[in-house]
């Protein structure tokens, strides 16, 4: 799950998440949830700017990010089969690509 804040994609963090989901063996097992409480046409623009590979959209889903505390930040989640959280973090730094990537890895064997 990728708790999206549009101003991430002003500084091309999505780029890096991009090159973990694309280093997947198995892409059909893999769903990438994009939740977001914008609106659809803030959305639309900042995925002209960068698309989000495989992704699925919750748009206007404050309701979501109010239940998960994200404070409008961005926050990656991964999880397996079994809906076990295998990895959790906000930001999207060099440390959070790399702990994502293992995570993915984990899951996707």
């Amino acid at each position: 799950m990728i708790f999206w804040h549009p101003n991430c994609f002003e500084t091309g963090d999505y780029n890096k998440v991009n090159e973990v989901i694309r280093s997947v063996k198995n892409p059909e097992n893999l769903e990438v949830l994009l939740i977001t409480y914008e609106t659809v046409d803030k959305v639309a623009e900042g995925l002209k700017q960068t698309p989000i590979f495989y992704t699925q959209l919750l748009i206007d889903a404050s309701s979501i990010t109010k239940a998960y505390q994200t404070n409008n930040l961005p926050l990656l989640i991964v999880a397996d089969q079994n809906h076990n959280i295998n990895f959790a973090s906000m930001g999207c730094s060099d440390d959070v690509v790399r702990g994502l990537k293992q995570a993915i890895l984990e899951v996707d064997k």
